[in-house]
């Protein structure tokens, strides 16, 4: 577990060199010892929680822009012996190791969900006067908690999260003084399915894509707003920072009193503080709004109470929001570390394409990984007017000393709902609200046919969740996670882009995860072809005549022209004796017709494994290089010499500004040396790249 600023990470090392310890010291009942154990740090490296509080306060290794929870509690069970059991798993967990798959820390995102489902387990231990999990492991006992959470009427994914944190125990305690096994024969899925009151289960429930009418309906009023407001944003923030000003000032007067003794009846502290300084602001909250509004563009699209402004440029706030996940895909927390300098334009191969700075934290520990996502143009508005309704309060933020609201400062998503406090980072439940405000004003209420298409684009839904949800003259009800299979599936469904490149846009690490994101673009998709089986046909034989075209200048076209890559070397080899397969045009044709002979591009090479191939490493060609199906003709080598020049520009902008680390050069390195293999082969001209200066290893460039 890593802290979010890295301090202080002494907190880590001294509890791995200690941890045998304080098992020891549960093990000997020295609990006074024990409860003087120091769990989490603050910034400053004071200790924060110790293994005796019935809360631990985790608010230095957090996100606070990823998620609102911070902390853990063990007040819920009463049995003393239980509560320090109960501690000593989290804590085993935390420092010792509570990765399934390797000896490794879990993230403390992980812990808090994964204390959920062991704070009930536990409540019902402390129920039954058990005093330990190990009671658990008589396959009787284990039994009747079975029929226990059957009774509960659990859904499937919670009775599997529930098994799942069981298995995390049973693995934890071979280190523990307590032995737990779970004496059970089915798989955990398959005794979730038992015990769950759905009759649908599917492993897991689908976000929802949103039907064609209902999403236009939605962006259209967004981009329409955006487009209203985006050219009055300075004069946004300046009513913004005004308004914040005139309550600094009635604050100032009020403070005065206080410190000077004029006022000993109120501190900082009292209910009537707040009350004193609105009657002592300089002018009202109208006063200032009019100054601002009154003979401008804005008197009409603005109200001129103080509340009913506030609501709308919260509104304002979420509509950039939706815009900046609907043109993205991003997650939840990928769009909540967007920043004012988000929006950027990059030059690839010639080609200008605008993209999105944000950090991804899939599958990282502690601080994310700065990631990009390719846009459109229209973002840079949501973004610059994001920026300029959040500008007022980033500051406040920012001059700040505490180090959390110092990183919440970039944070285009705050809201300040009393300004004696700071700003805080919107919470989920908070756009929510507003999600709903702005389908019924975009119209977006259910029909008949957009349940029926509801139900084409989304094929792994829960029947059960979405008939409680999905109602006819309903409005839509919108959540973030909608816009990013919305976004795979209309791609999917309108041929805008390939599975591979939405797995780079996603950030995910297969190509079957991708596949199942637009699952129900897919089904749109053939649902429309069916429609025009004609113009089916027609792309079908075009794709199977390009392939046929490919293969055959391969063994029959210009024998002078180089290839390369394993799969090549095949095709030279059968080039003197060719087998019959492959003597004529149509004898290849017949072979792609039935579907024996299959090709690919992947940008940067060809894969004659077709679609069976998962492009795992399509974001790192040079791991394609030992692929036996692997295969580079003159064309492609031409993308390889255009990817050279990037990367060594890449890279040697890196070292300039000093941001070049060993993980990122060795990651870049190895496509250099790759696409210089390349052009050796094919005889194109390039400089031998060698970074100056003895920081990173070099890795030597070999020539066969």
């Amino acid at each position: 577990m890593h802290t979010l600023l890295t301090l202080p990470g002494e907190v880590i090392r001294e509890n791995n060199a200690s941890v045998h310890a304080i098992i020891e010291l549960y093990a000997q009942g020295q609990i006074a010892a024990l409860e003087k154990t120091v769990v989490t740090k603050d910034f400053n490296g004071h200790p924060k929680s110790y293994f005796g509080d019935d809360e631990w306060n985790f608010s230095a290794y957090l996100d606070r822009r990823i998620t609102n929870k911070y902390h853990i509690k063990f007040d819920r069970v009463l049995s003393q012996k239980l509560a320090l059991e109960m501690k000593l798993i989290c804590f085993a967990w935390v420092y010792l190791t509570g990765h399934a798959r390797k000896e490794a820390t879990i993230k403390t995102s992980t812990l808090l969900a994964r204390h959920a489902k062991l704070s009930v387990i536990y409540q019902y231990l402390d129920n039954k006067g058990f005093t330990s999990i190990a009671s658990l492991s008589s396959y009787l006992l284990f039994s009747e908690y079975c029929n226990h959470l059957k009774l509960q009427n659990y859904q499937y994914k919670n009775l599997v999260a529930v098994f799942v944190t069981l298995g995390s125990v049973e693995r934890v305690s071979s280190a523990l003084p307590f032995e737990f096994k779970i004496p059970l024969n089915d798989s955990y899925f398959k005794l979730a399915k038992k015990l769950s009151k759905d009759v649908d289960t599917h492993s897991c429930n689908q976000f929802y894509a949103i039907p064609t009418r209902l999403m236009e309906r939605i962006y259209r009023f967004c981009f329409d707003t955006i487009n209203t407001y985006h050219p009055h944003r300075e004069a946004l923030h300046e009513l913004q920072a005004d308004l914040r000003e005139v309550y600094l000032q009635g604050q100032h007067a009020v403070d005065g009193k206080i410190d000077s003794g004029l006022w000993q009846w109120l501190d900082r502290r009292s209910p009537e503080y707040r009350v004193e300084v609105n009657k002592h602001k300089p002018c009202s909250y109208r006063e200032v709004i009019e100054a601002h509004l009154l003979d401008t563009p804005l008197a009409t699209l603005l109200p001129f109470d103080y509340r009913l402004l506030s609501g709308v440029l919260i509104e304002l706030q979420t509509v950039c929001y939706i815009v900046c996940g609907a043109l993205t895909g991003m997650r939840r927390s990928e769009l909540y570390c967007l920043h004012a300098n988000s929006f950027k334009e990059k030059e690839v191969y010639g080609k200008t394409y605008q993209v999105l700075e944000s950090v991804h934290h899939k599958l990282t520990q502690g601080r994310g990984e700065i990631s990009e996502w390719v846009t459109v143009p229209f973002t840079k508005k949501a973004i610059e007017l994001a920026e300029a309704l959040s500008r007022y309060m980033r500051h406040q933020l920012a001059v700040d000393g505490n180090p959390m609201n110092i990183h919440n400062s970039t944070c285009l998503w705050l809201s300040q709902a009393h300004k004696s406090m700071l700003p805080l980072v919107r919470a989920e439940n908070g756009f929510r609200t507003h999600f709903d405000r702005i389908a019924k004003k975009a119209g977006a209420f259910i029909t008949t046919e957009d349940l029926e298409e509801f139900q084409l684009i989304n094929p792994n839904r829960t029947s059960s969740n979405a008939d409680n949800r999905i109602h006819l003259g309903n409005i839509w009800p919108i959540t973030t996670h909608q816009f990013r299979r919305t976004f795979a599936v209309f791609a999917k469904r309108h041929s805008l882009c390939s599975d591979i490149a939405i797995k780079q846009q996603f950030k995910h690490l297969d190509l079957p995860t991708t596949e199942w994101y637009g699952a129900g673009g897919l089904a749109a998709k053939a649902h429309a072809l069916t429609i025009d089986t004609e113009l089916k046909t027609y792309l079908d034989e075009v794709v199977q005549e390009s392939t046929t075209q490919h293969i055959y200048d391969w063994y029959q076209g210009d024998h002078t022209d180089p290839l390369m890559g394993k799969m090549a070397s095949a095709i030279v080899n059968n080039r003197r004796e060719l087998p019959q397969t492959y003597t004529s045009w149509d004898a290849i044709h017949e072979h792609v017709r039935a579907g024996r002979l299959t090709l690919v591009g992947t940008l940067h090479s060809y894969c004659l494994a077709g679609y069976e191939c998962q492009m795992h490493r399509v974001s790192s060609p040079a791991s394609c290089m030992n692929c036996e199906h692997q295969l580079i003709d003159k064309i492609q080598a031409i993308n390889w010499q255009k990817r050279h020049h990037w990367v060594v520009e890449h890279v040697t902008t890196l070292a300039k500004q000093r941001t070049l680390t060993a993980s990122i050069y060795s990651h870049f390195i190895t496509q250099i040396r790759a696409a210089e293999k390349v052009m050796r082969q094919f005889n194109i001209p390039f400089t031998h790249f060698i970074l100056e200066g003895n920081e990173y290893e070099q890795i030597p460039d070999n020539p066969s």
